[in-house]
């Protein structure tokens, strides 16, 4: 089985390293107790800290999909990078 994580928090948290920590605990609990083989999750180029959290949480870079999503922000197409679990 596998699956894709998403995840999202207000940023009075930021930089704080809760989003790591939480991420590594999904990440145990899903192998380790429901048995998931990949995991996946993906963010937008524009916002490179979450990737930065990904791999902190022990993912592994996987691919990049080219002007794949449109950003809401400044509607503009942007990269969406993804990382997977080993």
């Amino acid at each position: 089985m596998s699956l894709e994580l998403e995840y999202c928090y207000g940023s009075k948290y930021w930089n704080k390293g809760y989003a790591t920590e939480a991420l590594q605990i999904v990440i145990k609990y899903l192998r380790e107790t429901a048995k998931v083989e990949k995991i996946s999750a993906c963010h937008l180029s524009i916002n490179p800290a979450s990737g930065k959290v990904m791999k902190k949480a022990g993912m592994i870079y996987d691919a990049t999909l080219k002007e794949y999503r449109i950003d809401k922000n400044t509607n503009k197409r942007v990269d969406l990078v993804y990382y997977s679990t080993k």
